[in-house]
């Protein structure tokens, strides 16, 4: 979930040959980069690896969605989502969370005085527009260069948006051209946070789960819907999504097994109609496990082997290229 309070950027490797000594092993320039993110004060930092393909892999979790179905306050849902984390995390299935909500992080109203707008003949969406450079960026347009195609922001500089009355420096040019500044026709004013997010008008929050290391995903989804069951009140409920919900309906199909089962029939029918024969499929066929029991033990293999060289950071964390910064105030 994107929200004004927390950012994600990627960290980008030297090639392996370049990377020959311990030091700048993977492992270890993960913990190392652990440790100095835990001493930061202003935030949260936690670093983890993202999925091949976004929702889609064992680094990428499962998206829990927690919600206030009886349309109460920040506070209660803060205070059920503060119990539901606690009992979570005793349970053994579950590796890690991260949530983007934070109900201790103030927001920033502005309100426009359209009369004072319309008055000094100023268009509203001029107004807006201004307000959204200063506090955040404006879209331009596109240009090509270098081969690539690049897109052209426009925002204040930091040191001009960190007080809200700055943007009394901006000015907007009316319908007779002269300019007038923005500070006289808006009003900033602190309020505490909303909900940010909803789902059919549920007021909702979002929380990214990791399993733990041999946990199958639907084990570590059923474990966290048994601690729902039983710490959460009657007023909440859950959801699953984007590809955790779409891996909880597949849950409810059809039985893997069965699927397994009428592949070998279908494969069986293939083979036997290509070789017009209803003994040769079976010859073929029987190679199948020896196949998958060289590669699985090709797989295992090479984990006994990671871990007897890195056994020491492997067990302390685990492999990250990313890195999420979230405001703790």
């Amino acid at each position: 979930m994107r929200t004004s309070y927390n950012s994600f950027f990627f960290v980008t490797l030297d090639e392996w040959k370049d990377r020959k000594e311990r030091a700048k092993q993977f492992q270890e320039i993960k913990q190392h980069l652990n440790q100095e993110l835990s001493k930061l004060p202003e935030g949260i930092a936690f670093d983890f690896s993202p999925p091949a393909i976004p929702g889609v892999g064992t680094a990428g979790g499962f998206t829990f969605v927690l919600e206030d179905r009886a349309g109460k306050d920040v506070a209660f849902l803060s205070e059920n989502l503060n119990k539901f984390l606690a009992a979570a995390r005793k349970r053994p299935e579950i590796a890690g969370v991260s949530t983007t909500f934070l109900a201790s992080v103030p927001q920033q109203f502005v309100d426009v005085d359209e009369d004072k707008v319309l008055k000094q003949g100023v268009p509203i969406g001029d107004v807006y527009k201004t307000i959204q450079a200063f506090m955040g960026g404006l879209f331009i347009n596109y240009f090509n260069r270098f081969g690539r195609q690049w897109q052209v922001y426009i925002e204040a500089e930091g040191a001009y948006r960190t007080r809200a009355e700055n943007v009394g420096q901006f000015y907007v040019r009316n319908n007779t051209g002269e300019m007038v500044p923005a500070l006289g026709m808006t009003r900033f004013e602190s309020r505490r946070p909303g909900i940010h997010h909803a789902i059919q008008h549920v007021p909702v929050c979002s929380d990214q789960w990791l399993g733990c290391a041999g946990i199958q995903l639907a084990q570590a989804m059923k474990a966290l819907e048994e601690v729902f069951d039983q710490s959460m009140p009657r007023e909440m409920g859950y959801d699953y999504k984007d590809m955790s919900f779409q891996e909880k309906l597949a849950q409810q199909g059809v039985s893997p097994s069965l699927i397994f089962g009428f592949s070998l029939l279908f494969v069986f029918l293939i083979l036997a109609a290509l070789y017009e024969s209803w003994s040769l499929p079976f010859s073929v066929l029987l190679s199948t496990p020896v196949a998958v029991f060289g590669a699985f033990f090709v797989l295992w293999l090479r984990r006994v082997i990671l871990g007897a060289l890195y056994r020491p950071t492997w067990c302390r964390s685990r492999p990250t290229y990313t890195r999420k910064l979230v405001s703790s105030c």
